[in-house]
């Protein structure tokens, strides 16, 4: 069982914002509705509150994160690979030139696009 849990272990790599909030909900959800199966009374309706309230937190954070910040949603590769091409350079000879990427525009030349060449 232990090798188990250490394959695991090595397999989960943190990608986004979300992975700490979905493996509470993945481990918290389960054991307190196979909790609140059992219980009686309010503390049946406290462990139901608890268990939808790691789902109820990874619901607010994709939408917080969906409209202020949509890149941490993202796979850390995907992200750096953003970044490197926002920051593309051109070398011309000994000069280095700037190439400024504006987002949505990857798919177009901008020296084509401004006639330059």
């Amino acid at each position: 069982m232990q090798g188990t849990v250490a394959g695991a272990q090595r397999s989960i790599t943190t990608s986004s914002a979300l992975n700490p909030t979905l493996v509470l909900a993945l481990i918290c959800t389960p054991s307190f509705l196979v909790a609140a199966h059992w219980a009686q009374g309010w503390t049946q309706v406290a462990l139901v509150v608890a268990a939808l309230a790691p789902l109820i937190l990874a619901i607010i954070q994709i939408s917080y994160f969906t409209l202020t910040d949509p890149d941490r949603l993202q796979n850390e590769k995907h992200v750096e690979a953003k970044m490197a091409l926002s920051q593309l350079a051109v070398r011309d000879g000994d000069q280095i030139k700037q190439v400024t990427i504006e987002n949505g525009n990857l798919g177009t030349n901008p020296a084509l696009r401004d006639g330059t060449q």
